[in-house]
């Protein structure tokens, strides 16, 4: 049975083994037939499948990847990674049409709250994909661009599900899982796709993307979707993500809290216990507001 699409996971500097697959791709079925395919991503996946179904050579898409690996071991990670992808997506959208070129064939997970994964492939112009991209990508604190679609706030897509089947012959390639999954990488942990990944263990895994590629009898399988990460965790990101979008609103609140204790002390209103009791009241009044999907109210 031929594969009419593929689906890559997220897994962030882990996407190195994306490197061997494409690689192998383009000797087994070739560019024009790779064209023709339905792919998807999440996150670094969902940047793999745009290059290639923008048709980079090999070379360029590797060059990217390591672009992207020097520029995180120059300066780091945090709060910085929007700045990367710019830099890549400025790169590879340079025309001003790509976003028709890729509508109805590239498929990008985005997250909205809790876990509410969904794909989108139609795009009204290339600001309009760039955002997508942004959204498939972000992880607050390392990403500062704040996305939004349908004007409600978004996260990276590998938080609402791993993969997801874009029809019956989808190949799943999940590097970190060797559950419902169809290729994964053998050699790869976790902390491959923490830390940008250099030296032999660059090498071996694109090797391994390329090996377990050409060695593939595909044949299609009936996959459970994939859990996101724990629901506790998931609540986690999401206040960070409210507050990065809040950030404002809030400091000006815990601004007007404080002046508000130091007035009724110097009044002696109020004992410093009460009002400190006051105050973690309307803090978890609003944590849950905001765990509960409800639009953030200001004290």
């Amino acid at each position: 049975m031929a594969i009419t699409s593929i689906f890559f996971a997220g897994c962030s500097w882990g996407s190195v083994y994306y490197l061997g697959i494409y690689k192998s791709l383009l000797e087994k079925i070739g560019k024009e037939k790779i064209s023709q395919l339905k792919i998807g991503g999440n996150s670094s996946g969902a940047l793999f499948a745009t290059c290639i179904l923008l048709g980079l050579p090999y070379n360029e898409i590797t060059d990217i990847y390591l672009e992207m690996s020097q520029m995180a071991t120059k300066h780091g990670c945090i709060g910085k990674m929007t700045y990367y992808h710019n830099i890549i997506l400025n790169r590879i959208l340079k025309k001003g049409n790509e976003y028709q070129q890729l509508t109805g064939k590239l498929y990008i997970g985005v997250t909205f709250y809790l876990d509410q994964h969904r794909l989108i492939s139609k795009w009204d112009s290339n600001n309009d994909l760039r955002n997508c991209l942004h959204a498939s990508f972000h992880v607050p604190v390392y990403c500062t661009y704040l996305p939004k679609i349908n004007n409600r706030i978004v996260i990276d897509g590998s938080f609402g599900k791993n993969f997801v089947k874009l029809d019956s012959n989808t190949l799943i390639i999940n590097p970190l899982s060797k559950r419902n999954t169809d290729l994964h990488a053998k050699n790869m942990k976790l902390t491959d796709c923490i830390f940008n990944i250099q030296g032999n263990k660059y090498n071996q895994l694109i090797n391994d993307g390329y090996i377990d590629m050409s060695n593939l009898v595909y044949k299609p399988n009936i996959y459970k979707q994939s859990k996101s990460i724990n629901k506790n965790m998931l609540k986690f990101i999401w206040i960070i993500r409210y507050y990065y979008e809040y950030k404002e609103q809030i400091n000006v609140s815990i601004l007007i809290i404080l002046s508000s204790m130091l007035y009724l002390k110097l009044n002696k209103k109020y004992s410093i216990r009460n009002i400190v009791k006051w105050l973690i009241i309307k803090i978890l009044k609003y944590m849950i507001n905001i765990i509960q999907l409800k639009s953030p109210i200001m004290f």
